[in-house]
């Protein structure tokens, strides 16, 4: 058995254990489990954001670069949606606010895989030269951050202030049809941001593709899972984390890790 079957054998094993655990947990705390998940794809969100900001003046792939900005802005409104979760006792709004934290955190992931995919598909647009200038890489990632700046704020601001973000969750009842259709709005914006990611392969490794392209995947069963479920104590409420949980751990695989191993593979393959 060579030694890269052996690593994967282990990292089976490893979250075999891992969401074994987790579901042990689930069973006696809902809330612990809840928040236990929640929170580590908040840490691995904010290590991805500082490792493409940080790379920023020679990251030479924009749509990892993109990736990772975002990243700062949907794991910030994950934070929130975790603090929000009912029996937290940290906000008021029950469910129906958590719920709409968490719609918007994921329209706002989903978002940035497809305006990602997008920009993969002009060489012009997210290629950057051999020539370009640190301050103009600079520049760009300043650009995309206060882009995600003003939009987090207007979807904060219609959640909190003005109040006028759809009810999502309804006491009682479950999941209002807007969460629903949003959750499959969300998935076909990924589905379409993975065949534009398939058309682009060559611009990453094939590692490095694999595992964003799983990544999406897991994303995607995360969110199709969301539309099931009607109390959080539910099989598939669990399911739906656990696909989250794996996917994040994936996006931080092929950007993080892979990054410090293999710098020059996944920072410097536009050259």
């Amino acid at each position: 058995m060579g030694k890269n079957s052996r690593i994967v054998i282990y990292k089976i094993i490893f979250w075999a254990v891992v969401i074994s655990l987790l579901h042990l947990i689930n069973l006696s705390n809902n809330l612990f489990f809840h928040t236990l998940v929640e929170l580590f794809s908040v840490i691995i969100a904010y290590v991805i954001f500082l490792v493409a900001w940080e790379s920023k003046t020679f990251l030479e792939n924009r749509y990892l670069l993109l990736i990772g900005i975002s990243c700062f802005f949907f794991g910030t409104l994950d934070l929130l949606h975790t603090l929000s979760y009912e029996r937290m006792g940290i906000f008021p709004g029950g469910m129906n606010l958590s719920t709409q934290l968490w719609i918007a955190s994921r329209y706002l992931e989903g978002g940035s895989f497809l305006i990602a995919s997008l920009l993969l598909m002009s060489s012009r647009a997210l290629s950057i030269k051999k020539d370009t200038s640190p301050a103009e890489k600079v520049r760009f990632a300043r650009e995309i951050f206060l882009a995600y700046t003003g939009v987090t704020l207007v979807l904060l601001l219609s959640i909190f202030v003005f109040r006028n973000f759809p009810v999502a969750y309804i006491e009682g009842v479950g999941l209002t049809a807007f969460k629903v259709i949003s959750e499959y709005v969300i998935s076909l914006t990924l589905v379409c941001s993975l065949i534009l990611l398939y058309l682009k392969r060559d611009r990453f490794e094939n590692h490095v593709f694999r595992l964003l392209a799983a990544s999406i995947i897991l994303t995607v069963l995360s969110e199709l899972t969301a539309t099931t479920f009607t109390q959080v104590d539910d099989f598939s409420f669990a399911i739906g984390h656990y696909f989250k949980l794996l996917s994040f751990y994936l996006i931080y695989t092929a950007i993080v890790s892979t990054g410090f191993s293999e710098p020059y593979s996944i920072l410097f393959r536009e050259l």
